[in-house]
């Protein structure tokens, strides 16, 4: 590896560059095992907070020691899902680094609470454990330490900090999975840790993100927030045969989907061949309004035969959705 000469400028200010192109954004390794992957998923019955994520979120929480793990459809939604499960609300201050993506802080901003800069260890760039005890007021409710660029923060007295003063400590380590501290893996050592899945992370799920713990009231309150706050999800229902639910939080729909990408376009293929059966298309029926129809015939039968076992007359239901269309056409 060649070294620079001390006495040539730099690029920066006018020199000459070390390399004809800037390094690329990110490259992801992308095998035939992964690609297949994917396409088991899309065969099954379940797009969307199926088996695949159980599986996925056992194995993840496995291999960092932790006892949960939480997966989200970013590491920008599961620090928000972090900030909740810790109680942030708008009277409280988070102490985060200054050494970080916005997401860190924003995480607090959500919560209405306000992020509270403490300096960094200048080896480390990472949290200052004395700078962070300076920061604590009465208003302090999280420590939000960062594994910048792969190394892990100084945890321990951090911890010590957050005991002694009733805090909860939610490690950003998007930057360090597989990181370890004094012996013990990343994801085993905060109150909670996020880690990110985005395409220039270790590993990728398109976009996604984990929260790790060990608190079972944590791994619950996570769970729900990423469902609307709903108490179950849809394949424990199915399981157990039910379809009733409660809504005991508000939460968010904060797993990714992949079902987006295709089912908008199978939706529209099959809505044409109904299209075409039931209303062909004229002047009278611009395109707009087809779609709408399609959506709503769609919509209306799925949902007929969803509550014709409780006594609701299909026939009410019916009048309901061609009330819809028509706010639709305007």
């Amino acid at each position: 590896m060649s070294v620079t000469p001390a006495s040539e400028v730099l690029a920066i200010n006018g020199g000459r560059p070390v390399r004809k192109m800037l390094l690329p954004y990110g490259r992801q390794s992308v095998d035939e095992d992964d690609i297949q992957a994917v396409v088991d998923v899309l065969r099954s019955d379940w797009l969307t907070t199926g088996a695949k994520v159980g599986e996925f979120e056992e194995a993840f929480a496995a291999w960092v020691g932790a006892k949960h793990a939480v997966s989200f459809s970013s590491g920008t939604a599961a620090l928000h899902a972090a900030a909740f499960a810790a109680g942030l609300t708008a009277d409280d201050e988070a102490i985060t680094s200054p050494m970080t993506f916005a997401a860190t802080a924003n995480c607090v901003l959500y919560q209405g609470g306000t992020p509270v800069s403490a300096d960094v260890s200048p080896d480390t760039l990472n949290l200052d454990p004395e700078q962070t005890a300076s920061r604590v007021t009465p208003r302090t409710k999280v420590i939000l330490p960062v594994d910048y660029a792969g190394h892990p923060a100084d945890l321990e007295p951090i911890l010590e900090i957050a005991e002694r003063h009733g805090l909860v400590v939610i490690e950003d380590a998007c930057h360090a999975l597989g990181g370890e501290y004094r012996g013990r893996r990343v994801g085993d050592i905060a109150h909670m840790t996020v880690f990110s899945f985005h395409p220039v992370k270790h590993i990728t799920t398109g976009e996604g993100g984990m929260v790790t713990t060990t608190r079972r009231d944590f791994a619950e309150t996570l769970r729900r927030f990423r469902n609307h706050g709903i108490s179950s999800e849809a394949r424990q229902r199915q399981t157990a045969g039910q379809w009733y639910y409660e809504m005991v939080l508000l939460g968010l729909r904060a797993l990714w989907e992949f079902s987006r990408f295709t089912s908008w376009n199978q939706t529209f293929r099959s809505g044409d061949k109904l299209r075409r059966a039931t209303h062909p298309p004229s002047a009278k029926f611009p395109e707009s309004f087809h779609r709408a129809f399609v959506l709503t015939r769609i919509r209306r039968s799925i949902y007929i035969r969803s509550v014709s076992s409780r006594k609701i007359s299909p026939r009410a239901v019916g009048r309901f959705f061609r009330r819809c269309a028509l706010k639709t056409l305007g």
